[in-house]
């Protein structure tokens, strides 16, 4: 239910790979993929193409960032570094909140870069970053890159972290530390059909025969990787509560069954006297409830102590949750009361004239 920072509606994201971009000029490497994203933009039910170095739930390449002009700290606040080309924003469905996106005039002007709203918040706590330039070190030898724009936060560390800050480049500005060998293209396709990242494959395939294609996901599916150790670990827990559950439930039947049969004669001899049916399935089951009760505080208290250990696998949960301990305290005498159901129906069964003619 994480709010991405992104419109995964309507769409469709894909890598290519270019394996011999290395041995090209970057000019050159740079222009193979762009035509990739202009081909794509002519299919049918397209109506933008995104291109950047990585998706939107990623923080790129990781350097300190420093204010142009003052001494470098010897521990700056660590962003990311992702080169992008004009449109991108749009077509991962990214809000520009100050400023301007990139223009294809950029190209061949000064160093521009754009910040999310962590990077600028971090790197100018209550100033203005419009205008002002920083370094990062990776992409121009320290040469100042003056800000531009800030768009929003999306979750570049995954659905279930606090975003990280981010600088975004011009590609056409990034030849000294993108290579260009593979890119990831966003592409918005409104009412798109399940069809549609097929008909992204096929077009990929006849625009660049060859080229690797892969990552190929809806936008709603974008954050699965981040969600798969979770998943599978929590998955994994379900599976062995259950089995718990279970076999509590099996051990419960068995000695609620072995004691009413251990007390057939008493329970004959009550029936015979009088005593209702109900009462006696009313007894069977309120006496073994009120032994499961008394294991509550015992279970209570190991769980606090040990579902400390699960802290990491919580997402705005606190390991110490009341709802979470009430629901299961109540499944666990739920399931208890139900495995005592039967032999408590087999008492209330007992014939008194069986009973007092074995005797």
């Amino acid at each position: 239910d994480v709010d991405l920072g992104f419109d995964t509606r309507d769409l469709v994201t894909v890598r290519v790979a270019v394996p011999d971009a290395r041995l090209r000029p970057y000019p050159e490497r740079l222009q193979t993929l762009r035509t990739l994203a202009e081909g794509l933009s002519e299919v049918a039910g397209i109506s933008s193409v995104g291109l950047g170095s990585d998706s939107p739930l990623s923080m790129g390449i990781r350097a300190g960032l420093f204010p142009a002009g003052q001494p470098h700290e010897s521990d700056p606040p660590d962003v990311g570094w992702q080169p992008v080309e004009p449109g991108y924003f749009n077509a991962v469905g990214m809000r520009l909140v100050r400023g301007r996106d990139f223009e294809t005039f950029d190209a061949a002007g000064a160093d521009v870069g754009i910040l999310n709203e962590t990077a600028a918040r971090v790197r100018f706590p209550g100033e203005d970053p419009l205008g002002r330039q920083v370094t990062i070190g990776l992409d121009g030898h320290d040469r100042p890159i003056t800000i531009v724009g800030i768009v929003a936060d999306t979750r570049t560390r995954g659905p279930a972290r606090a975003p990280g800050g981010v600088l975004f480049r011009p590609m056409a500005q990034a030849a000294r530390a993108f290579a260009a060998d593979a890119a990831f293209f966003a592409v918005r396709a409104p009412g798109a059909s399940t069809t549609m990242p097929a008909t992204i494959r096929t077009a990929l395939a006849r625009l660049a025969p060859g080229l690797p294609v892969y990552s190929l996901s809806r936008g709603e599916d974008l954050a699965g990787p981040y969600l798969q150790n979770t998943t599978g670990l929590l998955t994994i827990l379900v599976v062995f509560a259950g089995t718990a559950l279970l076999l509590g439930a099996v051990g419960v039947y068995g000695v609620a069954a072995y004691t009413v049969r251990q007390r057939r004669r008493e329970i004959g001899v009550r029936v015979a006297l009088g005593a209702e049916r109900p009462r006696i399935m009313r007894d069977v089951v309120g006496g073994g409830l009120r032994r499961a009760g008394l294991g509550v505080p015992v279970g209570l208290a190991g769980a606090i102590l040990l579902g400390r250990g699960l802290s990491s696998l919580l997402f705005q949960v606190r390991p110490t949750d009341p709802l979470a301990y009430v629901v299961v305290i109540a499944v666990v005498l739920a399931v208890t009361a139900v495995a005592l159901w039967i032999p408590a129906r087999l008492a209330a069964a007992t014939d008194p004239v069986e009973v007092l003619r074995e005797a």
